[in-house]
């Protein structure tokens, strides 16, 4: 089975119209990079290229995980397209404030640029 792909720009990169989303996966037991490189091989065996993470998820170790899963497998990082968001802070459990200033947005996206050992999202 194979997921259709788009390319939301003529330029741009050609992504699965499957996204997998990571809001739980720390949870659910996919908490340690080699467990994430499997995961995210396996998104890509079926042809899932497009991974949704933010720093709010698993308290930004989500993120933290996928970085260093692909910082040791360097190859994968050619074959996918990530995805994250920003303006959500954690506040404690079950709270979270909003903050889209333009100094907020710099903020979260250098942080989960670090996280993801990568330079571009």
């Amino acid at each position: 089975m194979s997921i259709p792909m788009i390319r939301l720009c003529p330029d741009g990169p050609e992504i699965s119209r499957i996204v997998q989303g990571f809001g739980s996966i720390v949870r659910k037991g996919v908490n340690t990079p080699a467990a994430m490189a499997d995961y995210v091989r396996a998104c890509l065996d079926v042809g899932i290229n497009t991974f949704d993470l933010a720093a709010v998820y698993a308290g930004g170790e989500a993120e933290r995980l996928f970085g260093e899963a692909l910082s040791r497998q360097r190859a994968l990082r050619a074959r996918l397209c990530i995805i994250t968001k920003y303006g959500i802070e954690g506040g404690g459990p079950g709270y979270h404030c909003y903050d889209t200033s333009y100094a907020a947005i710099v903020r979260s996206a250098e942080r989960s640029l670090a996280r993801l050992r990568t330079d571009c999202v």
